[in-house]
């Protein structure tokens, strides 16, 4: 599209929002009229290519790129519009003519520009058209339309152009008139692009029907665990590394893996119908209701529902999480060696210091047991309530992994690495700062961690080391704003008998 005349205004471009479409605008904001846009289906993969449109400012264009497996089937397609009030013709022309030359070197895929140019081709004997018929042919592109799409009671200018590379793969281009809704009658093509289907993703779930726990624990007893006290070093994969493998190997011996393809259609159907069925009643619950206010908000999110499908890329992602510290603070991360030099700095304080004690096997047992068995797994794949099973086998090289994690005082580099699921904070997600990450630890990761949390509560609150006074509620377990409220009125009860 062409002269949207819109804004950057967020209230006013929900109101141009079309359902299964995700639209893209290159808006105008201090001069009025102008504008492009353009609309996309939700099912169709697309990059929008700023880098083009940075490169050339003072031009009025818009550029998306449809991935594909070669050059017949991948797509840059582009909107532009040509205004003698942003740019004078020549001018334009030279950046139009420095554009395709950097497109017909950058890219080997099929290429369509469309868009209002205000070049009239039923004209071609006009210096301005022969200009600009000596660019498209210099860069071996051809214009399709050949109607007028722009017609008043007198005169007739096609002046909307559709231009591509490959003319063999239009297999069909018109004018399509619409007088209610512009002034200029809309062209299009359809062009042979062959863009991927939608891949399903298969949800992979445990088959658990004839699950054995006595040989899940006979087959993760043939482990040899042994390994872990033969090799010093936490981080050696013998340690970590071999022994998950190793049980997650149990767990597909034990409870396979499978897709749930079988009955999907019958439960997709029963799934269906019962979306329909509580849509129906929530609507004639919503609708039936006295309140205004509470029918016109329902209106609202039916007619304005989220516009725009989360499209981001992980690796991107990833890079804005790992820097969030760097980017609120400023400060760049120092190597390890200055942090143990400020350490070893510290006064030594050896009678009141907090020093991390090894832990029993009765504790690492317990630790095991009071995990919960509805947690997500970690990036190791291994689901709680298997670890449950062989408590009592886990718990000993366990013990002995985690306390040689505390005598060398370092924390495991596998049990670091988290699965980081992004959560929206706000419902129209516009950048990676409206996403929460939420990091996914395993499993093991956590009983380490509860372990050494027990002994720094005990340590914080114990009364001999008088970190925390007995007056103070935060960050001691059972305390809260209430207990604060008590012991106010306590001492004011008190200071009234006095």
């Amino acid at each position: 599209m062409s002269e949207t005349w819109l804004k950057e205004n967020n209230l006013l471009l929900q109101h141009v929002t079309i359902p299964g479409y995700v639209h893209a605008f290159n808006n105008r904001d201090k001069i009025r009229g102008g504008g492009v846009g353009i609309y996309i289906k939700e099912s169709i993969k697309f990059k929008r290519r700023q880098d083009l449109e940075k490169r050339y400012p003072t031009m009025e264009h818009l550029w998306i790129e449809i991935p594909g497996r070669n050059r017949y089937s991948k797509l840059l397609l582009g909107t532009i519009y040509r205004s003698d009030a942003i740019l004078p013709y020549t001018t334009w022309l030279e950046y139009f003519n420095d554009l395709l030359s950097d497109l017909s070197i950058q890219w080997d895929g099929m290429l369509a520009v469309t868009g209002d140019f205000n070049v009239d081709l039923l004209r071609p004997d006009k210096a301005d058209t022969k200009k600009y018929n000596d660019v498209l042919e210099s860069m071996n592109l051809d214009q399709l339309v050949t109607k007028p799409t722009r017609t008043t009671p007198h005169s007739a200018t096609l002046i909307d152009h559709v231009i591509t590379n490959m003319k063999q793969q239009v297999s069909h281009c018109d004018v399509l008139p619409s007088p209610f809704i512009s002034d200029h009658d809309a062209p299009y093509f359809c062009l042979n692009v062959r863009v991927p289907r939608f891949v399903p993703r298969f949800k992979m779930i445990r088959n658990e029907r004839n699950f054995n726990i006595d040989s899940f624990t006979k087959s993760f007893n043939e482990i040899p665990l042994s390994l872990v006290y033969a090799v010093d070093d936490p981080d050696s994969q013998p340690n970590f590394k071999r022994t998950a493998m190793l049980s997650v190997k149990c767990l597909v011996k034990t409870t396979p893996m499978k897709s749930p393809n079988r009955r999907y259609r019958d439960v997709r159907n029963k799934l269906k119908t019962k979306i329909k069925s509580a849509k129906r009643d929530f609507y004639q619950r919503a609708f039936s209701s006295k309140n205004p206010k509470k029918v016109w908000k329902i209106i609202h999110r039916i007619l304005h529902p989220n516009p725009k499908p989360l499209r981001i890329d992980p690796d991107e992602l990833n890079t804005h999480f790992a820097s969030a510290t760097e980017r609120v603070t400023g400060a760049i991360p120092e190597p390890t060696q200055n942090l143990w030099s400020f350490i070893n700095s510290l006064p030594d304080d050896s009678t009141n210091a907090f020093h991390l004690r090894e832990v029993s096997y009765q504790k690492v047992l317990n630790e095991i047991k009071n995990l919960r068995s509805d947690c997500s797994c970690g990036p190791d794949g291994i689901p709680v309530k298997y670890i449950k099973m062989i408590a009592e086998q886990l718990a000993s090289p366990l013990t002995h992994i985690i306390n040689n994690c505390i005598s060398k005082q370092l924390f495991p580099s596998p049990w670091k690495i988290a699965r980081i699921c992004a959560i929206p904070k706000v419902q129209n997600i516009s950048s990676n700062n409206d996403l929460r990450p939420i990091s996914i630890l395993p499993s093991l990761t956590k009983i380490f961690e509860r372990l050494v949390l027990r002994q720094m509560s005990d340590f914080v609150t114990n009364t001999t080391t008088g970190v925390l006074n007995q007056s103070i509620s935060a960050y001691r377990k059972g305390h809260n704003t209430t207990t604060v409220m008590l012991a106010m009125r306590d001492d004011i009860q008190r200071a009234m008998k006095r």
